[in-house]
């Protein structure tokens, strides 16, 4: 520690004691050695080596810029060059005799390793080799099929679940029914949720528990350590032999939001679940309730992000998350019972185009409803209502923005006409990866505040996510002249 920051000295904000902090955890810790002292380093080095039951930390002490009397020991010198001249005032105060970016003889050599390198490297090709002998087939093919490919039969169960009827559930519930259809083929899926398995329900039945005592199980206990969490489990993604997920309630992506922006910037496929997806949640208020997290996680380039409907769509999404090669997914799934949604073997087709026609079959319809999870179900109903009055309206369940937009102009011309005005898009979040959609002279239902505290159901009839208020809303638009 050389107790500067970016802001100057720490003794003004940073009070921690880190030695006695992982002394607290059963380390070993070598307290006060000088950083700048390399006699000092290698004993504190050979010192931890001989302790063979604790890890250790050393603690060394330096001073930040040293060996230059205009800068040492201030956070000037922190993310800016020292200058030539006074380049040159250090070289002579340490004694160094050499010009900019040359390197002595005696110090290239003695850090040389690329003698040792080579034989390493030699040693590898060989054990390499003899792998290829054993697999009878190339190595790296070996690691690919275990990185990329899942096993057929998780796949096929997945299959023919999709195109199975399903009872009404809240689509968190639905999560786990699908992990219970593929998990057990699937010896590679591993994963668990930050202190909210019961809530999450992201596991499926006799998932074993990772622990020290048997490391071989599937389920891990991660704690309150949503970042720490998805942060591990990007790193087991890149060590290539087990497929992760992560989970806990939408809101508290927040905390793992850097770590998700590595997943889609590294181009991971996480999988990431998200339960208690909105306002509809209900009872913990607006402190839990989701407004803005589905909104802010389609801003994250290369991330698809899915608001399922019912189970079926549930279903869809855990395929696309599971084949998926080169981008992460986030489920928002909900606490709340969904119906499941009629859908015919076409339109079960087509959602694995992210967006479909529910529901209306006129190629001119007088409105058209656009919405993803909880409310496509009050959609639906509004349109059948409404159907009664002599109004064709079109409903399009959008479980995906981000696959939806890859799909070919022609089938989204089919699904949204273009130019066509009288669109109305129904979510209860925040709405600004709705304009798109709906045009300039559309409109949206959506979340502009924070929830409220009440049960579900209530908290969602004042915010006007009801039959009626789509209905009202949707005739407006067809009503204006």
């Amino acid at each position: 520690m050389n107790s500067i920051s970016i802001d100057g000295n720490i003794n003004g904000w940073f009070t921690e004691d880190i030695p006695s902090r992982f002394k607290s955890y059963g380390w070993n810790v070598i307290k006060n050695v000088n950083g700048h002292d390399f006699v000092s380093i290698r004993q504190a080095i050979k010192n931890a080596k001989n302790q063979n039951t604790k890890p250790t930390i050393i603690c060394c002490k330096t001073v930040i810029g040293y060996g230059s009397p205009k800068y040492q020991g201030t956070s000037a010198v922190h993310g800016a060059p020292i200058g030539v001249e006074e380049g040159e005032v250090v070289r002579k105060r340490l004694g160094w005799k050499y010009k900019p970016f040359e390197i002595p003889k005696e110090i290239y050599s003695s850090w040389d390793a690329s003698t040792k390198g080579k034989k390493n490297e030699d040693q590898w090709n060989k054990k390499i080799q003899k792998y290829k002998k054993l697999y009878k087939k190339d190595y790296s093919q070996l690691s690919r099929r275990i990185k990329d490919k899942l096993p057929a039969t998780a796949i096929n169960n997945l299959e023919k679940f999709i195109t199975k009827n399903h009872k009404a559930m809240a689509t968190r519930k639905s999560s786990q029914v699908v992990m219970s259809v593929f998990g057990k083929q699937m010896p590679e899926l591993i994963g668990g949720s930050a202190d909210l398995k019961g809530s999450n329900l992201s596991y499926y039945d006799d998932m074993e528990v990772f622990s020290p005592n048997n490391p071989s199980g599937k389920y891990v206990y991660y704690g309150v350590r949503e970042f720490g969490m998805s942060a591990i489990s990007n790193g087991i993604l890149l060590h290539g032999a087990m497929r992760p997920f992560a989970s806990t309630f939408l809101i508290f992506s927040e905390y793992a939001k850097n770590a998700i922006r590595m997943s889609a910037l590294m181009k991971l496929p996480m999988i990431y679940v998200f339960t208690h997806d909105s306002i509809g949640l209900g009872e913990d208020g607006p402190t839990h309730q989701a407004v803005e997290q589905v909104s802010s996680l389609r801003l994250v380039p290369d991330l698809d992000v899915w608001r399922p409907a019912d189970t079926q769509e549930t279903a869809v999404a855990w395929k696309h998350a599971l084949l998926s090669k080169h981008r992460p997914s986030a489920l928002a799934l909900t606490r709340q019972t969904l119906e499941e949604l009629p859908k015919s073997k076409t339109q079960n087709i087509n959602i694995n185009k992210g967006g479909y026609i529910v529901y209306g079959s006129s190629n001119i319809p007088d409105g058209i409803i656009i919405a993803t999870g909880s409310e496509v179900s009050i959609a639906l109903q509004a349109a059948l209502e409404l159907k009664g009055k002599g109004l064709d309206i079109r409903v399009i369940s959008m479980p995906c923005q981000e696959l939806y937009e890859r799909q070919s102009s022609a089938y989204k011309n089919k699904c949204i006409p273009k130019n066509f005005n009288n669109i109305l898009a129904v979510e209860s979040g925040k709405g600004q990866s709705w304009y798109k959609y709906i045009g300039k002279e559309g409109s949206m239902i959506t979340m502009e505040s924070f929830g409220l505290s009440g049960t579900g159901s209530d908290v969602m009839r004042y915010f006007g996510f009801t039959v009626n208020n789509i209905k009202k809303q949707i005739q407006k638009l067809i009503n204006r002249k």
